[in-house]
């Protein structure tokens, strides 16, 4: 139903291009549709534009940058948001920094939040990490990634143009509030163990590119899991969302011997209030709230997803590999596992961004 309704909303949003043209411009406030993230995953913030606009209509306006302006200062600015500066990248033939004086394009119309093209149809590839070791792989257990292929994985993703996403972009875009970057990519890390934080989080800080940790709680403070300073510091850097994965890890969609429907239910429950309240309580000072769940094994059923909509989680993850269109299934979405004996070229091969529109 919601694929069908949202196939609806793009039809009607490429007919309208022939509608009669809106009242005359302003410019627009801060966009309410901008990811509310926090300060956990949103970028520093920087100095606000300070230049002055020389001409507007109702698509575009003349911005005229001050010294020191920059492109994240001006989306700010005009469209309410630093995650936004890809706009005006894209509709300035690639500027990334900006000269005083020089006028540069500003796109205060929003684009369409679908990712659809003449080329095809944008899809986001959700990527999923376990472990980390030091050095090159391949290492013992597919499930542990070698820093040194995790790095060049990194370099590759750079090189090739992508952005690395915030959750809470991600979730405007499946919710069909907010436009990606052509080229999008969302990084995730399960379970929570303490080599994520010694070998995974140096290198998201070296090439500045955010992710998502999905953790359960009982891991917290064990042998090999993180600790709650190590926690508070990935929420500090403002490059790590960190987000549920259950209470104990269980499979959620499989009974335990001797449980009942009645007790089932309720020990799902637990498994997705608990992380959340534990979490929130111990580092919702530093902007952490909990809105996802990874589910554990990728497993779930009707009675896990009621749970999850009960709960009020707004995504649910899966392993179920694939990238995601606009339409998908807010509870169901796709995430693509990344293996420890996985060359660079099977890398590429699963970030996959854009699949080819069906043509009649």
């Amino acid at each position: 139903m919601r694929s069908l309704w949202m196939a609806a909303w793009v039809v009607a949003g490429l007919s309208g291009c022939a509608s009669a043209p809106p009242p005359p411009p302003v410019l627009p406030p801060i966009s309410a549709d901008a990811p509310q993230l926090g300060p956990a995953g949103l970028p520093p913030a920087g100095p606000q534009a300070q230049g002055r606009v020389g001409g507007a209509n109702k698509d575009w306006l003349v911005y005229l940058p001050a010294a020191g302006d920059s492109v994240e200062g001006v989306a700010q600015r005009f469209l309410g948001s630093p995650l936004k500066a890809w706009q005006l990248t894209q509709a300035n033939a690639g500027l990334t920094t900006l000269e005083a004086g020089r006028a540069v394009r500003v796109p205060i119309s929003p684009p369409p939040p679908w990712g659809v093209s003449l080329d095809g149809l944008q899809t986001v590839p959700v990527l999923c990490y376990h472990r980390f070791t030091p050095g090159k792989g391949p290492t013992r257990s597919k499930m542990i990634l070698a820093a040194d292929d995790f790095e060049a994985q990194l370099k590759w993703l750079q090189r090739e143009g992508y952005r690395a996403l915030r959750t809470g972009e991600f979730q405007a875009f499946i919710e069909g509030r907010e436009a990606l970057p052509p080229r999008s990519v969302l990084l995730t890390v399960d379970d929570g163990f303490a080599s994520f934080f010694e070998h995974a989080f140096p290198l998201l800080k070296k090439y500045q590119m955010p992710a998502t940790l999905f953790i359960y709680t009982d891991v917290i403070g064990i042998a090999s899991g993180l600790s709650w300073s190590q926690l508070r510091e990935l929420a500090k850097s403002g490059l790590v969302d960190i987000q549920a994965h259950s209470r104990t890890h269980r499979n959620l969609s499989e009974m335990q011997p001797g449980e009942g429907d009645a007790q089932y239910r309720r020990n799902l429950a637990q498994e997705l209030r608990h992380p959340r309240a534990e979490l929130e309580r111990q580092l919702g000072m530093l902007g952490v709230k909990v809105q996802h769940f990874a589910y554990p094994y990728g497993a779930s059923n009707d009675k896990v997803l009621e749970a999850l909509n009960a709960e009020g989680y707004a995504l649910g993850f899966t392993v179920r590999a694939g990238g995601n269109a606009f339409y998908e299934q807010p509870q169901l979405i796709h995430r693509t596992m990344i293996y420890g004996d996985q060359t660079l070229d099977d890398f590429a091969g699963r970030v996959q961004s854009q699949r080819p529109l069906n043509r009649p």
